[in-house]
């Protein structure tokens, strides 16, 4: 059977469109959500049976960012990483800060330059909980984010 130069001509495209559909098929397979998994996570801080305010808690995973919140006047948190609602799936280490500023650095402290000691820090600032709560190395908490959010509430009672 001989071809006709038009249908030579459309059978090329014919063939090029169908590449292109298949290969921009393979390569969206992958397309939807990236990176690793993340969930909805919040939970309460707590010292001495009283809610900590103004608390840093942070949740580390070896797999990525870290998964950070600020506690309200109950004590009351919800994760956020990079600025997006939830943890990374999988086990953590918890830090937990909470420093109360006694007043800010003066105008003549500031001119020191970009190094201020750190006795001079710890003069300005209160731990308002033990300090070795602030290392995820010392704290001794950790935790597991879930996939399902419902089991993503985690009371942390210093």
């Amino acid at each position: 059977m001989k071809l006709s130069s038009t249908t030579k001509h459309t059978f090329g495209w014919q063939a090029l469109a169908g590449f292109v559909y298949c290969a921009g098929a393979l390569l969206c397979q992958g397309c939807g959500r990236t990176g690793p998994l993340m969930a909805e996570a919040d939970g309460k801080v707590t010292y001495q049976g009283k809610p900590v305010p103004g608390a840093t808690v942070v949740f580390i995973t070896e797999l990525g960012q870290p998964a950070m919140g600020q506690t309200d006047a109950e004590g009351k948190f919800t994760l956020l990483t990079q600025g997006q609602a939830g943890a990374l799936v999988g086990p953590v280490r918890v830090s937990i800060t909470a420093i109360h500023e006694k007043r800010p650095l003066t105008d003549q402290e500031m001119d020191q330059g970009k190094y201020i000691p750190p006795e001079l820090l710890n003069s300005l600032r209160k731990n308002l909980i033990p300090t070795k709560y602030s290392n995820p190395d010392t704290s001794g908490l950790s935790a597991t984010v879930s996939e399902d959010p419902e089991k993503n509430h985690f009371d942390f009672d210093l």
